[in-house]
């Protein structure tokens, strides 16, 4: 099993340095913890998603922030802090999920190198359905997260007004810094 637990590591550590990561499966986790999941069962899920330590040693680039993806029920999230030092708590869906008409805050993102993920643009809506499904295309900055690489959407869920949307919104961009956000 060590064996071929290593040359696993190895195609996945050329991969990584090529720049490739395959489509996530599963809802949300990388290629490193569909590899590892069948070798390492003994290893918490947590772990998996953290490409550094899970390949022993691999340098990899800090993350922007530690948005790290937990998975309850088959439900994928990811943990994202504010600059107030809030956790923020996200559901995480490939792009093209189909959502309900319910308000919140949503965080465009793609997986990083070291596993852990890196956010892309953040934004408010009184309505997912609208925003994310039906009108995603002709989001404003649309083209621009694209180009950035977006695969992902993580949403928050925010019965609470308009206010509590763009303080909890403001809260994230100031500290994530996502790179298609013009404020």
């Amino acid at each position: 099993m060590a064996d071929n637990l290593e040359h696993r590591r190895g195609l996945l550590t050329q991969a990584l340095l090529d720049g490739k990561i395959a489509q996530p499966r599963g809802g949300g986790l990388g290629a490193l913890a569909s590899i590892l999941a069948d070798e390492a069962p003994k290893q918490p899920r947590r772990g998996l998603l953290n490409y550094a330590s899970a390949l022993d040693g691999l340098t990899a680039l800090p993350p922007v922030t530690e948005a790290v993806s937990t998975s309850q029920q088959g439900i994928e999230y990811v943990i994202w802090h504010g600059v107030s030092g809030t956790r923020y708590r996200t559901e995480l869906n490939l792009i093209g999920a189909s959502y309900n008409p319910r308000e919140g805050v949503y965080i465009f993102c793609k997986i990083a190198l070291n596993g852990n993920w890196d956010p892309v643009y953040v934004g408010e809506t009184n309505s997912f359905q609208r925003r994310l499904t039906d009108e995603l295309m002709q989001h404003h900055r649309w083209p621009s997260i694209m180009r950035a690489g977006a695969t992902h959407i993580c949403t928050l869920h925010l019965p609470g007004g308009l206010a509590l949307r763009e303080g909890i919104e403001t809260d994230l961009r100031h500290q994530l810094n996502p790179p298609c956000n013009l404020q």
